[in-house]
């Protein structure tokens, strides 16, 4: 079966995928069944439009059960559906050259493996190390091994740990070399309360050829997150739900655009000579234009003004605007395409609009100054004697927030939080 780890896609368009399998095994070298059973870990690589084979790899082809830091409890291993867990492969990265970086969690190792034949080429800690690794960047438990270069001198990786020196998980970027097979710590990061995440996590540079990006630190088993700079200070430390009851496999910071399915708001207050408007979720508004006309069904809308988005909610100052009856915006983007409409207003309440109207007028976009802006009752001029209906919204207030629309979320799969969306997948065997 398909394993929850990793699934990845590569620069060659093909997927790369975990799978772990239960086959009979003798166990009795490291003081198991003679038949007892392992679970083995394999990865294989496809091509996504034939679902052709690529590469497959076995760990027990490659590696001896001896090398793993797992124990082996009387009570399990006896059976198919419980295995030995010697490897605990969870995470893979085809390089440049066509050989994979492959961690392996009870390992304490990470190993590059030959696209070629699929032997190992080098293993990197653990009990069998080709390389002389710093004990400050000594690691234990870890998940997502990455090169940030193909030249393959910086790597990346989340220590779970704990390990002889470190109680606590972190992120680490190291420092690779192999022609003198040494390896040394460049960045310690963690967030500043140094949690402990039993199991899963990720660290992610955000521009890999960038030796100044910023990283984001996902802390797995428990619900935390930070961003921090190249040198491991803090700019974002957030927690995100409880404690030992929330956890995210990984975490990423991708960019994201966002298109809500609803209208955007519009409050028009008559009595200020003023139009608010917001659009929770639309990161592409560039700006606003503001439109009227004598009936709030009607064809034809005549633009009087337009300004620059200043944030979640945009004032617009309608002192010398010639104005009919009715109110409505429309949001624009960079390049002046219409992103939506507003439904209309008459200062009291809303009125369904049509989308596809002609528009008049050529009104140039306001570049006003950001201003806070004070809580407004609805209300506002009389009602206006055509005979529209009410939309079901029940106000003209345009919603509020308490702080701009993120032009950036981190995107993983499943649930974005407070911008960053986290793949909330938990690990069956950790």
């Amino acid at each position: 079966m398909g394993y929850i780890h990793e699934f990845s896609i590569t620069s060659d368009d093909t997927a790369l995928v975990a799978i772990y399998h239960a086959i009979p095994y003798d166990l009795s070298e490291s003081g198991g069944l003679e038949e007892g059973w392992l679970f083995e870990n394999t990865f294989q690589e496809i091509n996504i439009e034939t679902g052709e084979l690529v590469f497959e790899w076995n760990a027990s082809t490659h590696v001896g059960i001896n090398e793993s830091y797992n124990s082996l409890p009387s009570d399990v291993r006896i059976s198919e559906d419980a295995p030995r867990d010697y490897f605990h492969i969870n995470s893979i990265e085809k390089d440049s050259n066509g050989d994979f970086l492959v961690s392996a969690r009870v390992m304490d190792c990470i190993y590059k493996i030959s696209g070629d034949n699929g032997s190992i080429i080098w293993r990197l800690n653990g009990k069998q190390s080709d390389f002389e690794v710093d004990s400050d960047a000594a690691f234990a438990f870890q998940h997502d091994a990455r090169w940030l270069n193909d030249d393959q001198t910086r790597l990346t990786l989340f220590d779970n740990g704990p390990t002889d020196t470190i109680d606590y998980s972190r992120g680490l970027l190291l420092d690779v070399n192999q022609d003198d097979m040494t390896v040394a710590l460049i960045t310690e990061f963690t967030n500043e309360a140094q949690t402990f995440s039993q199991f899963e996590g990720s660290l992610q540079a955000i521009d890999p050829s960038n030796e100044t990006t910023n990283f984001i630190l996902g802390f797995g088993s428990q619900p935390f997150f930070a961003e921090l700079d190249h040198e491991g200070n803090t700019l974002l430390d957030v927690q995100f739900g409880v404690s030992n009851v929330v956890n995210s496999y990984r975490a990423y910071r991708q960019t994201w655009s966002g298109r809500p399915t609803t209208n955007p708001d519009i409050y028009w207050d008559q009595a200020g000579n003023s139009a608010y408007f917001s659009w929770n979720g639309a990161t592409d508004v560039d700006s606003w234009v503001v439109c009227t006309a004598p009936s709030s069904n009607s064809s034809t809308w005549t633009n009087v003004t337009a300004a620059q988005r200043t944030g979640f909610e945009t004032t617009v100052d309608l002192s010398d605007a010639d104005l009919e009856m009715f109110v409505r915006g429309k949001a624009v983007d960079a390049d002046g395409d219409t992103l939506g409409w507003t439904e209309a207003s008459n200062g009291k309440q809303l009125f369904e609009a049509p989308g596809n109207v002609k528009e008049t007028g050529s009104a140039k976009t306001q570049r006003p100054t950001s201003t806070s802006t004070p809580t407004r009752a609805t209300g506002g001029s009389s009602p206006s004697t055509t005979t529209d209906s009410p939309s079901s919204s029940s106000s003209g207030a345009a919603a509020r927030a308490t702080q701009g629309v993120m032009e950036q979320v981190y995107v993983a799969a499943v649930v974005v939080i407070g911008g960053l969306a986290l793949a909330l997948i938990k690990e069956d065997n950790q």
